[in-house]
């Protein structure tokens, strides 16, 4: 279960790095079509590195 567990927590990193990054290409009249703010589109799409993909990898998360 903890395999499981571990694989389904990487995938969703993996589905929010992608998000983020695709963040960085979009037009400021898409973020606000979306409903992110133009400060929000470049917070969220600041943590589309390494460093962040990482940070929320090993980010514990109680559900």
């Amino acid at each position: 279960m903890l395999v499981i567990g571990f694989l389904a927590h990487l995938q969703a990193c993996v589905l929010r790095f992608k998000t983020r990054k695709a963040l960085k290409t979009m037009t400021r009249e898409q973020g606000i079509d979306i409903g992110v703010t133009p400060e929000e589109q470049r917070l969220e799409a600041n943590k589309a590195s390494v460093k962040g993909f990482l940070q929320d990898l090993f980010q514990h998360q109680m559900d």
